[in-house]
């Protein structure tokens, strides 16, 4: 977990863009996200992929007979939790436990924050962590539409640092904060992305020949 890896993490959560760690069992993922939550001042909450269904994401219906409605409302305190606070780090652990059913109902939630038939403010950024499915118990590989709504990030293992927090009593760097102002230069950065694509037009949409690709 180099600096510049937490950094990364850091400022992508920062502009509301959703990361995946990827890493071996292990490396502290999920104890990075609880401890970057704390720094930026925002709460937790967890959902582990191994221990959900489809419904507690896409929401089980909810009859409303006074406005003869149904809606679908998702279980579990979480989005309780959220809505209250109105601003959070959603964090989505063990992703490759997920089989098809629960990564078709993560989708939306991911790219839209939509979670049955409640949606969440921008301000409650989702993030996830996986290991490989070869080495995730019970692991499925990620389908190309799930793995295209998220920001893969390596997290290797350094031995320095683990070497300089048993020296230092693991003591945290200060991450960077994003100015308010930092809105103003997304347009510049999508230019780029917008010449790449000119570009190699073919990116556009390339979706896999293989499932595991």
């Amino acid at each position: 977990m180099k600096k510049a890896t937490k950094e990364a993490v850091a400022i992508a959560v920062q502009a509301n863009l959703p990361v995946v760690l990827v890493s071996e069992p292990g490396a502290g993922k999920t104890a990075f996200f609880y401890s970057l939550g704390k720094e930026l001042g925002l709460e937790v909450m967890a959902i582990y992929g191994s221990c959900r269904s489809p419904e507690d994401i896409g929401g089980y219906p909810l009859s409303d007979p006074a406005n003869n409605s149904i809606s679908l409302v998702p279980a579990g305190v979480w989005q309780k939790r959220l809505l209250e606070l109105g601003k959070g780090i959603l964090f989505i652990d063990e992703l490759t436990t997920c089989n098809g059913g629960m990564q078709a109902a993560l989708m939306a939630l991911i790219h839209e924050g939509r979670a049955g038939d409640i949606i969440f403010p921008k301000t409650v950024v989702r993030v996830a962590a996986m290991n490989p499915a070869d080495q995730a118990a019970g692991g499925f590989d990620i389908a190309a539409p799930l793995a295209n709504r998220l920001i893969h990030i390596p997290w290797n293992t350094d031995p320095e640092t683990i070497i300089q927090g048993f020296m230092d009593d693991w003591e945290s760097a200060p991450l960077p904060k994003l100015p308010a102002t930092w809105v103003n230069g997304k347009r510049a950065a999508a230019a780029f992305v917008a010449s790449f694509l000119r570009r190699f037009p073919e990116l556009v949409h390339a979706f896999p020949k293989e499932e595991a690709k």
